[in-house]
């Protein structure tokens, strides 16, 4: 039996919101109007979107029409297509698939109204970009292992959190904390005593956590360096941009 191609489950699962207007065999073109929670507005658009490969990709028809061109901070990509999620355009093989990624891109729609009137891209929807991204993800897996995960956002949204910084230290294989005689940076206790680092039961977890997030912070410098570098300048459409 033949596998279906992405772009054939997209077109059997098209939601009300997107009005397509034109198709061919590896596109799909239309105009996507999407209502905003709590009656604050709506993100209108027309958008097309592209099989290239096996990998979908999507854009508006026109690039800097409704959106900037290109936004690293509002997640819009160097040529215009929209990053919806962690390689989201990929493996769409059911219809359920299909719907998921419909989703994603309903809600990276409704995202983009939010980011036009706070000119912030909320924390708790944001995947780190570039290679930072799959580090981002493993850090904040094993925030909510550890009961963590309202630290991490709050941590990325501005709040010192003591995971976020230069300590505490790790051996050289990451993989146990220096100082062993020192308490838990976590703040375990047992019997009302701080639990030292040497003793800690959720010691893996924690390094995981300590070395994922500043390979994050690392390659997310790396990649706005990386930016700087091919001359991209900041669209003027959000705060606290490194662009800017």
């Amino acid at each position: 039996m033949a596998e279906v191609e992405p772009i054939d489950l997209l077109r059997r699962t098209t939601p009300d919101w997107f009005n397509q207007t034109k198709d061919s065999s590896r596109a799909i073109e239309g105009h996507a109007v999407v209502a905003v929670a709590n009656g604050v507005g709506r993100t209108v658009a027309d958008l097309r979107i592209t099989d290239r490969s096996g990998k979908v990709t999507v854009s508006e028809t026109v690039v800097g029409m409704a959106f900037p061109a290109r936004c690293s901070e509002r997640h819009i990509e160097w040529d215009g297509s929209f990053c919806i999620g962690y390689r989201a355009g990929l493996g769409i093989r059911t219809v359920d698939e299909a719907v998921v990624w419909w989703g994603l891109l309903e809600q990276f729609l409704r995202l983009q109204r939010v980011a036009s009137r706070t000119r912030r891209w909320p924390a708790r929807q944001a995947i780190a970009h570039g290679e930072a991204g799959p580090h981002h993800l493993r850090a904040l897996e094993a925030a909510r292992e550890l009961g963590l995960e309202e630290d991490y956002f709050q941590m990325l949204e501005g709040e010192p959190k003591w995971f976020a910084g230069r300590f505490p230290k790790l051996n050289k294989d990451s993989n146990r904390l220096l100082n062993g005689r020192l308490p838990c940076p976590k703040g375990c206790v047992s019997k009302g005593k701080p639990i030292l680092r040497r003793d800690c039961t959720k010691t893996e977890v924690l390094c995981r956590l300590l070395c994922e997030e500043r390979l994050r912070r690392k390659r997310e410098r790396e990649f706005w360096k990386s930016e700087r570098s091919l001359g991209v300048t900041c669209c003027g459409t959000m705060d606290n941009c490194p662009l800017a």
